[in-house]
């Protein structure tokens, strides 16, 4: 991930399907960022590390993978005996249907998607603005600057 982060190609956002700016701002996901190291016995041979916070945000992602994960298939499993099925389908031979190979996606999507908007994206408005503002095309950019300045001169506090 540390190579992969250095090219603006992995870091910038898509803003249309075909279309793609490779002058983004820098995610600070993707910026170097030093963690003291809080582990008594560790801490006299590395006092500090230099990670990408996407690398902790991918720790914490599989850790939960590989523990919980496997939960969303023994539910299914259970919903299956309690409706007395043995497979969702019978589109794979022998292993039941996509479903049933799909079966601890679903709980993974749920966590993931909370994890994503909890702790990885900003909730900067003011970020979130700047970043769809520089995708804009010259003429649209410098009306926003106008009726923003319009709005600022009209605001009252």
């Amino acid at each position: 991930m540390w190579v992969l982060a250095q090219f603006p190609y992995f870091t910038c956002p898509r803003t249309e399907f075909f279309s793609w700016t490779p002058d983004c701002p820098a995610d600070p996901v993707f910026t170097p960022t030093l963690y003291p190291v809080d582990i008594p016995y560790l801490r006299d041979y590395v006092p500090q590390i230099n990670v990408l916070p996407a690398q902790l945000h991918a720790l914490v992602m599989a850790a939960f993978v590989s523990i919980i994960g496997p939960f969303g298939g023994f539910f299914a499993s259970g919903f299956k005996r309690a409706i007395k099925i043995k497979d969702f389908g019978e589109t794979i031979p022998g292993h039941g249907g996509v479903t049933d190979r799909m079966d601890c996606q679903v709980l993974m999507s749920c966590f993931s998607y909370l994890y994503l908007t909890t702790f990885v994206r900003s909730a900067d408005a003011v970020t979130f603005l700047v970043n769809k503002a520089v995708a804009l095309q010259p003429q649209d950019l410098q009306l926003l600057i106008s009726k923003l300045q319009e709005l600022a001169a009209n605001h009252t506090l």
